[in-house]
């Protein structure tokens, strides 16, 4: 009866032996048992798949022998240690198959011990790595592409940083090629490790054809907007490729041995192609290269795209640039013509009497005004046009008194105010800096009409001139302030964005929103500040401080 137990008992041992086996042969990892000396004592089928020994070859082989692992002396007493103490090991290790190829794997190893805890075998796993070591590249690489391709809008330089990107990663020779907007075909970058061998690939681009019948190469690539690809390349491709001898006898001396293109896409318009040629026998692309092709294709195609869109972009705003510059000479001339006359009338009705009288020299002034105000707004669109491109203004600096500027603006804002009293207060009887009169009137005239318009139930609108600082390091500060409306404080950290406007104004008071974003530009451009106080429904304080010439503000 224990006999029969005890076979029941083995049986049943050599079930689960075989159920575990086919379990362990089922696993992508590699499964290998040794001794305690290193002889193989199994071999998973796993194992065979991945290092090309079958298990009755390598049976009571030394491991290493079959697996060549690569690590020194040193490393390997180091885990030899630790198994016998009962630790398991993992780590990355390159081994070797049986073809002599060799391979990333993540090796682990566990002690097999006795009932005392002695070691009496070794239980490995290999997992080949080369897939994901592949993977890690390919990010790597279009990582790489990615901060190239964001690096300038200049698509041609961009294009050929790609190529030298990719090789010699993806290819041995990279060509780039684009439509332009003719339609005519231009190669606009080529890569190789040799220089030599870039001539060669030069002297190949005068049999570029567009041929529409053509059913294979860089032509259906580019009509179809689909890919190709030749894992092997061939004597007899060659041929079909070639226009002529020459042309064949040039493609002969590349050493073509395995091709692929990829078209340039963006916005569903294919603007160019990418082919990719390998000249080592060792290297033949496949679905996986083809597809790292079109995604790096892909990323290129939108950054031309872009390149081009933001060419023509800046192409519409130099037209619209010199269309301003252009208009504003023009306008400018009728509007010195009505200052002229206006200033004219008005000396000839000094000696005029009566109610006419006053009224006519009103009048004229009111036209002087607006014909300033005309000519300040003119100013203004040329800055904004600036302003918008990033352009630094040309500044037309000269000696200019503060002080004499801002006497002037009060009294002008001062007669179109009848509400408001336009006040100057200075600490100095002259503060003269070296700025751009015209446009510093400019910034002063837009504070102060903001101050009115913002004000609407009238008051007081008071402008300080003064110096600060030392000999060295002295400032001219201009400052205006009104007790108006006010700026929400959600708001005034914007004011001098383009086009913002606060929220408590801005369907209230008509305006655009540029004003003050020019007067910062101004300022700014004259190495100054200027900076906005407010409290809602209490009024608004801005400031504008210039740097003064060492001895200034006397």
């Amino acid at each position: 009866m224990e006999e029969r137990d005890e076979i029941k008992d083995v049986d049943a041992l050599r079930r689960e032996v075989a159920v575990l086996s086919r379990l362990v042969d089922a696993l992508e990892a590699a499964a290998v048992a040794t001794d305690a000396h290193g002889s193989v004592t199994y071999w998973s089928r796993s194992a065979e798949r991945l290092y090309g020994w079958r298990a009755e070859e390598v049976l009571g082989r030394n491991v290493l022998e079959v697996t060549a692992a690569q690590w020194s002396r040193a490393e390997a007493a180091a885990v030899a240690e630790r198994l016998r103490r009962g630790e398991t090991w993992s780590g990355e290790l390159t081994v070797r198959r049986r073809d002599g190829s060799t391979f990333p794997a993540l090796v682990t190893k566990a002690p097999i011990l006795d009932g005392k805890g002695r070691l009496v075998g070794v239980a490995s796993t290999a997992t080949d790595l080369t897939g994901r070591k592949r993977l890690e590249e390919e990010q790597r690489f279009l990582a790489q592409a990615g901060t190239i391709l964001a690096q300038t809008l200049d698509y041609e330089a961009t294009l050929s940083a790609i190529a030298r990107l990719a090789v010699p990663f993806l290819a041995d020779w990279c060509l780039v090629d684009v439509l332009d907007a003719g339609g005519r075909l231009r190669r606009v970058a080529l890569a190789h490790p040799n220089p030599e061998q870039e001539a060669l690939g030069r002297r190949m681009e005068e049999h570029i054809r567009l041929d529409p019948d053509t059913a294979h190469g860089l032509p259906w690539v580019l009509r179809t907007g689909r890919p190709e690809l030749h894992p092997v390349v061939t004597d007899e491709d060659l041929r079909q490729i070639a226009r002529d001898e020459r042309h064949l006898r040039l493609l002969r001396a590349v050493g073509m041995t395995s091709y692929m293109a990829v078209p340039l896409r963006a916005g569903g318009r294919v603007l160019g192609a990418l082919s990719f040629i390998s000249t080592d026998p060792g290297r033949r692309y496949g679905q996986q290269d083809l597809a790292l092709a079109q995604m790096l294709a892909d990323r290129a195609g939108l950054a031309v795209d872009n390149a081009r869109l933001y060419r023509e972009a800046m192409e519409a705003v130099r037209v619209r640039d010199e269309f301003l510059t252009a208009a504003s000479h023009d306008l400018k001339g009728p509007l010195t013509v009505i200052r002229g006359l206006a200033q004219h009338l008005r000396r000839a009705a000094l000696g005029l009497d009566g109610t006419a009288a006053a009224t006519l020299r009103e009048g004229l002034d009111g036209i002087e005004d607006a014909a300033v105000r005309m000519s300040a707004l003119i100013a203004e669109l040329v800055d904004v046009a600036h302003l918008q491109m990033g352009r630094p203004l040309q500044l037309r600096r000269g000696p200019v008194d503060l002080v004499a500027l801002a006497r002037r603006a009060v009294q002008e804002q001062q007669r179109t105010a009848a509400r408001h009293a336009v006040r100057l207060e200075a600490a100095v009887p002259e503060l003269v800096g070296s700025w751009d009169a015209d446009r510093l009137e400019r910034v002063l005239l837009n504070l102060l009409s903001n101050a009115v318009k913002y004000s609407p139930d009238g008051g007081e609108v008071l402008v300080t001139v003064a110096a600060e600082g030392g000999p060295e390091r002295a400032h001219a500060i201009l400052r205006v302030e009104d007790r108006g409306l006010g700026i929400p404080p959600a708001d005034l950290p914007h004011i001098f964005d383009r086009f913002y406007r606060g929220a408590n104004v801005a369907a209230r008071i008509p305006g655009t929103g540029v004003g003050l974003a020019v007067a910062r530009h101004i300022v700014e451009q004259h190495g100054g500040t200027i900076a906005a106080e407010s409290r809602e429904g209490a009024g608004s304080r801005f400031t504008v401080r210039l740097p003064l010439a060492p001895g200034a503000g006397r």
